[in-house]
């Protein structure tokens, strides 16, 4: 689910920390995410955990699994801190403490290594801030063509040119790109509004295979964001997730669900 010069970023980071110093940190954002010489192993142990619940859950050993864990992972997209095009790491922004996106990985692990069992997959993210993160990394399982070109200035022999580098379009199927869209589901609750934190998500549904007007030729799964103002209540939040999350449920049958925050 993310792209491969993000992890290598991360595991790079971590090495260059000295491992006899657990208070030695360092960043990897601009803002507030910090990491130390056992981050990478705390967040392949935090991934490998929601792996293991769908195993559990899958072979109906459990019906139901928690996964109480940290690094969190829910702001981070396919390649680092979530910007609007969603595919650029955008260094201005935080990962929020995120250093995989934990259930996007157990989502990606379901559908793609549990096919006999697994055909749709439905991601709900309850936390108070928008999912962001996954949901870049859901709207990445299709075809994406626009990243931000790379520009460069040369001077040769007194004269000045800019050239301008198209970035490659990208895709991180979790199957099958073109099935992918109509078997994966995600919603988001969450605040919006008055400076609230990431200030992306505002009210809205995409439907399955339909072209985002923003994406061009390019088409998404089925995406719904519901908001609710700074100042909403439990009884809020309960309304308007049985008014909008759960008929979107109830119509897309899914085989596995993922709560997460």
């Amino acid at each position: 689910v993310h792209e491969y010069y993000y992890v290598q970023k991360l595991q790079d980071l971590v090495e260059h920390l000295d491992p006899e110093d657990p208070y030695n940190k360092t960043a990897l954002d601009k803002n507030d995410t910090k990491v130390t010489p056992e981050s990478w192993e705390a967040a392949l142990k935090a991934a490998a955990s929601v792996l293991e619940a769908v195993d559990l859950v899958v072979n109906e050993t459990v019906r139901v699994a928690f996964c109480p864990i940290r690094p969190p992972g829910h702001h981070l997209g396919p390649a680092g801190a979530t910007n609007s095009k969603d595919l650029d790491d955008d260094e201005l922004t935080s990962q929020g403490f995120c250093l995989l996106n934990n259930v996007a990985i157990g989502a990606a692990y379901a559908r793609c290594v549990h096919r006999d069992k697994i055909k749709k997959v439905a991601i709900i993210d309850f936390d108070v801030h928008h999912g962001n993160g996954t949901e870049a990394i859901v709207r990445n399982v299709c075809r994406r063509n626009h990243r931000d070109a790379s520009v460069q200035e040369v001077s040769i022999r007194g004269i000045r040119a800019k050239i301008v580098l198209d970035a490659p379009p990208t895709c991180k199927p979790w199957l099958d790109p073109k099935q992918d869209v109509e078997d994966i589901y995600f919603a988001s609750v969450h605040g919006y509004g008055k400076g609230f934190y990431p200030g992306s998500g505002p009210s809205s549904s995409s439907t399955a295979g339909i072209a985002d007007q923003a994406e061009k030729a390019s088409v998404v799964p089925q995406i719904r964001n519901v908001t609710l103002k700074p100042e909403a209540d439990s009884a809020d939040f309960r309304s308007a997730f049985r008014r909008q999350v759960l008929p979107d449920l109830i119509e897309f049958k899914p085989d596995i669900i993922f709560v997460s925050s």
